[in-house]
């Protein structure tokens, strides 16, 4: 298993991350996606859930799905796990505190073993990108408005 882990600071309450990172409706606003569902299509988020994202990658769309395992408000923590796409991908989402700021600790798992090897790097490389891309979009969401 490969893995990414980013973190990133905060200016806003940490309910407010958690909040805005689980509101799948907002998932378009800070995730570089091209479309988006969810299963069941309405409702708030809950263990069991599939998201379903279209990325561009690859010079194609490609379509993902997870699941998911863990989300808990109090500890403010959420885990996803892959089920459908070129290869799987799992996600964690893990909030803290730390001396009056707030962190996002996300990490980002894929399961390759159907991609050649020598493709990897670049794969690893194009997702890692993204997702500082990603967080940067999401500072801006969470914090607008504060």
């Amino acid at each position: 298993m490969n893995s990414i882990d980013l973190t990133t600071e905060f200016a806003c309450p940490p309910e407010r991350l958690f909040a805005v990172l689980t509101d799948f409706s907002q998932l378009p606003r800070w995730r570089q996606v091209e479309a988006f569902r969810q299963d069941p299509p309405t409702g708030p988020p809950a263990i069991g859930m599939r998201i379903y994202t279209t990325v561009e990658a690859m010079g194609r769309p490609m379509e993902f799905g997870q699941q998911i395992d863990v989300l808990d408000p109090i500890d403010l923590t959420y885990q996803d796990h892959g089920i459908e796409g070129m290869f799987l991908i799992q996600n964690r989402w893990q909030i803290e505190v730390n001396n009056g700021a707030t962190h996002l600790h996300w990490t980002t798992e894929l399961d390759a073993t159907s991609l050649p090897s020598f493709v990897m790097g670049f794969v690893l490389a194009a997702i890692q990108k993204s997702q500082r891309a990603d967080m940067a979009r999401l500072q801006a969401v969470v914090e607008e408005g504060l």
